[in-house]
This record gives C-alpha cells, sequence and structure tokens, in this order.
C-alpha cells in the first residue's frame, strides 16, 4: 500500500524497482500488458510481506513467518558481515557457517525476497 493509503501506481512501482525485477515480472505474467504485470507482482508481495514499523529499524517479513527478516540489497553486506565473524571463538566462519548463521533471523535464497547465496562474495 502507497504511504497516502493507495495502492501505488504502474510508474511509481517502475521507478521503485529494479528493471532486472520488473523484467523477472514481465516474464512471469507474459499474457498480461506491462503495466497489469506490474500491478500484480506488487499485489502479491504485499499479500505475502508485512512491514513492522515500531523501533529504530524498520523490519519488512513474511507473514507466515514474522521471525525471518527480508532483506533490502543495501544491507546485504552488512548483514553477511556481521554473520561472518564468531566475536566468542575470534575467527571467521566458513561460507556454509555463515549463511546457517544468516538464516537464523533473515531469508536466504527466497526467489525476490531474500539473500541471495551468492552475496557470500562478500565474505
Amino acid at each position: 500500500m502507497h504511504p497516502r493509503g493507495r495502492l501505488a501506481s504502474p510508474d511509481e512501482i517502475f521507478g521503485a524497482t529494479p528493471r532486472s525485477v520488473l523484467n523477472s515480472w514481465r516474464s512471469v505474467w507474459k499474457d498480461r500488458n506491462e503495466d497489469t504485470a506490474y500491478l500484480t507482482a506488487w499485489k502479491r508481495i504485499q499479500d505475502k510481506l508485512h512491514a513492522h514499523m515500531d523501533g529504530a529499524v524498520p523490519a519488512l517479513f513474511f507473514k507466515n513467518n514474522p521471525a525471518q527478516r527480508v532483506s533490502h540489497v543495501d544491507q546485504w553486506q552488512e548483514i553477511v558481515t556481521a554473520a561472518h565473524a564468531d566475536p566468542d571463538l575470534l575467527r571467521h566462519l566458513g561460507l556454509k557457517e555463515t549463511v546457517d548463521r544468516i538464516k537464523q533471523s533473515w531469508t536466504v535464497g527466497a526467489k525476490f525476497y531474500g539473500i541471495p547465496e551468492s552475496s557470500s562474495a562478500f565474505v
């Protein structure tokens, strides 16, 4: 839902969404015109995700699993870096251990919403 309490327009969706995501949405709904494909994808995301605005940092998560937060692409490096070190053992974790640690509180590998495991290039 748009902050003003209305659905976002196709132009607003287009302006706020990376081109690669728009292309993937368009490929899913080939039988619809471009604007309808974007509106359908946007609505489906809203049906699945919930934003929690309390506290200093807003959180986005799947409605069916509020323990798994959904990251924004700009957060990936920070999340991976924080999960890559174990301060108790004073060592860096390997790829599998880092991904396992991230999975405890962040969505990993979901088609549109999760931190891709390829983001481990930050490690």
